[in-house]
Parts: C-alpha cells; sequence; structure tokens
C-alpha cells in the first residue's frame, strides 16, 4: 500500500454571518472522524469554533489537524430614509467594510468611502453596496426625500362683513401645521365676529409664518 496524502484543512476561516463553510479533508483516507462524530470527508460549518478531522489512510496511518473558524461580526446595514429641505445635506456613516459602493452619484459627495454627505436636488432612492476582504457583502436602499418650502402664507385684506354673515379665513394647504388665535388647528377658520383673526403655520421645512387679517362688522 502507498500511504495517502498529507492531512490539511487549510488556513484558519472568518465566516460572513448567515454563511456557510464546507471543511474538506481531502479524498485520499480509508477513514474520517470529524469532531461532531461524523464520518464523512467533508463538514459543513456555520457556527465559530475549532473544527477537527482525524483520518487513516490504507497504511493504518493516523493524522489529524483542526481550523479555526470565526464569524464575522459586521452587523446588517439598516440606513435610514429621512426628509431634508432644499440645499440642506444629510451625513451617513457606514463602519468596518473595505469597499463600498454608493449610487447614483447625483448628491453624493463620494461614491466610495464609508462616510458620504449627501445633498440631491431631488427625492432620490439611494443603494449601498459594501464588502469585506473576507467576501462578506451587505446591502441596503433608503431614500432622501426634498422637501421645498411652502408658499407665502397670506389670508388676503381685510374684510369688511355684513351682519349675520361668515366668513371663511383660508391659509392654504401647503404647510404641515396650523395655529389660529382661538387655538384651533384647521387649515381654515369660520368667522362672523368684529376682530383680529390670525393664523401661525410651519412648512416641510420647519419655517413658521404668520399672518393676521382684520374683520369688520358692516352697520
Amino acid at each position: 500500500h502507498t500511504p495517502g496524502p498529507m492531512l490539511d484543512l487549510g488556513p484558519d476561516v472568518v465566516l460572513c454571518q448567515d454563511s456557510t463553510v464546507i471543511f474538506d479533508a481531502g479524498p485520499g483516507f480509508a477513514a474520517y472522524l470529524w469532531q461532531d462524530g461524523t464520518n464523512d470527508q467533508t463538514l459543513a460549518a456555520s457556527t465559530a469554533g475549532i473544527y477537527w478531522v482525524e483520518t487513516v489512510d490504507s497504511c493504518g496511518i493516523v493524522q489529524r489537524d483542526s481550523v479555526l473558524l470565526t464569524i464575522s461580526l459586521l452587523g446588517d446595514i439598516k440606513l435610514p430614509d429621512t426628509s431634508i429641505c432644499i440645499n440642506e445635506s444629510v451625513t451617513y456613516t457606514v463602519n468596518g467594510f473595505d469597499t463600498y459602493a454608493w449610487a447614483p452619484a447625483a448628491g453624493l459627495s463620494c461614491t466610495d468611502c464609508p462616510a458620504v454627505t449627501i445633498q440631491p436636488a431631488q427625492t432620490t432612492t439611494y443603494t449601498l453596496l459594501a464588502t469585506t476582504t473576507d467576501g462578506c457583502i451587505k446591502t441596503d436602499t433608503f431614500t432622501v426625500t426634498v422637501n421645498n418650502p411652502g408658499p407665502t402664507l397670506d389670508l388676503g385684506p381685510d374684510v369688511v362683513l355684513c351682519q349675520d354673515s361668515t366668513v371663511i379665513f383660508d391659509a392654504g394647504p401647503d404647510f404641515v401645521s396650523y395655529l389660529w388665535q382661538d387655538g384651533t388647528n384647521a387649515q381654515t377658520l369660520a368667522a362672523s365676529a368684529a376682530g383680529i383673526y390670525w393664523v401661525e403655520v410651519v412648512d416641510s421645512c420647519g419655517i413658521v409664518q404668520r399672518d393676521s387679517v382684520l374683520l369688520t362688522i358692516s352697520l
């Protein structure tokens, strides 16, 4: 009989999360025994630890080799969607990877950096593909929404109202919040009594405006 080959499981392995590696002792042996008691030529592994195999060749020579399996601790990329106003920017930072590919390039300060500043001219959905030298790949998609400031608030001219009549003051539909002098929060306010009426509005960019109008009753 000719002695079998030298047993070699190869170098230690760094595995990506949720992945599996196949350790192969080679085909030239008469018997195999892995640390889990199995007797195949190969062993599938997905958890960290030391894996070993003992082989016997056709001459009865026993060999044993081991390999260390570690798991990459890089977490999932979860980049949040965000909203900004026109001419504003937002920065995203993702550490721990060896290569980065951000796309599309429009509005990006860098397409291959771990940290990017994003200032898009319009609402844009971006994708990041990040990889490590160990072959771990992480991707994520996120949207940067660009809000345009609302219009100029204008309740219109002062109003002279006939007795027993009502006027509807309208602040306009393009604001995210409203506050009238009576504490109500609707877009419109019905008024029938003389006085000064005002409203304070906030647009999607956080800009606050206030306007007032004088209501008099015709006698």
